[in-house]
């Protein structure tokens, strides 16, 4: 038998108390006085989803009283479910070894923030070609779409992160989609490739930063050199490590801002492989903003 817990539940140790901490109502909704290191353990241990035989017969025993006891906070899955939802947690797991640095919160909190963020998480590739290799996103929620097919008026743009592909897209459809990112609060990723150079970047907040229009150098995404865009592993690598990190309640948890998109991008020579980073910062003379906001 395979089980997960709920996902919008973490168990967290909070001294000799092991809680069921509630990630959408951020409060915990039960306190177990335990001072028993192995039962401790045990609990922390079902954060993970997991088979039964993954356990010694003896924790296996304490693990069916807790089950039974706790049934509202876990449920039992099918073998596609259990092989997703651990992809989903290595994805939670690498995350950490790299980045752990970068939070004031403790480990336990950090894994509680991404778990609600992969779980609640809609990442929208946006192009009017096949480019993303959305193989390598697998355990994110995500999808490609074309952008006269995207509907954004049914959007949660509050869970919705967009990656876009500028260099598909016409100077009137960036503008389009941009009016509406500033007066809904969205978080966008832009990243583009042709046959000189990569361009990953900017992440963009609603009007944080500006909108796409805003100064000369986010103006890069809108200089389109004639031929067909392909993005190539690095570009779809770079992406992948800048994920979780513009989440929405993880980029505002940062307290050291290592993205390399958040309010800058990068611009990849492809010729010799320099690199260089610019900062993108709002401009009251804007034509667009000025447009959306008057």
């Amino acid at each position: 038998m395979n089980y997960k817990l709920l996902d919008y539940y973490w168990i967290i140790l909070d001294g000799s108390r092991i809680g069921f901490y509630n990630l959408l109502d951020a409060k915990y909704e039960l306190l177990l006085k335990l001072d028993n290191k192995i039962i401790q353990n045990i609990f922390l241990a079902l954060n993970q989803p997991f088979e039964f035989k993954d356990f010694p017969e003896k924790e296996q025993l304490i693990i069916r009283k807790i089950l039974k006891q706790y049934h509202n906070y876990f449920e039992e899955i099918t073998y596609e479910k259990l092989v997703e939802e651990r992809l989903k947690h290595r994805r939670i797991d690498d995350f950490i070894e790299t980045n752990h640095h970068a939070f004031s919160i403790n480990i336990q909190g950090i894994k509680a923030l991404l778990k609600e963020t992969i779980n609640n998480t809609s990442y929208c590739f946006i192009t009017n070609s096949n480019l993303f290799n959305l193989d390598l996103f697998l355990g994110y929620s995500t999808k490609q779409i074309n952008f006269d097919s995207l509907n954004l008026d049914t959007v949660d743009s509050v869970d919705t992160t967009f990656i876009v592909d500028s260099q598909s897209l016409t100077e009137n459809q960036l503008a389009d989609f941009e009016k509406y990112c500033v007066t809904h609060n969205v978080i966008r990723m832009y990243v583009k490739e042709d046959k000189e150079s990569i361009v990953i970047g900017p992440t963009l907040i609603g009007e944080e930063f500006g909108c796409l229009f805003c100064g000369e150098q986010s103006t890069i995404h809108l200089y389109h050199i004639k031929g067909e865009s392909t993005f190539t592993s690095l570009v779809n690598s770079l992406v992948f490590t800048e994920l979780l990190k513009i989440g929405r309640k993880v980029i505002s948890a940062l307290i050291d801002d290592n993205t390399i998109t958040k309010g800058k991008y990068m611009k990849i020579s492809k010729y010799n492989l320099e690199a260089e980073e610019y900062e993108v910062n709002a401009n009251v003379t804007c034509k667009l903003c000025d447009c959306v906001f008057n």
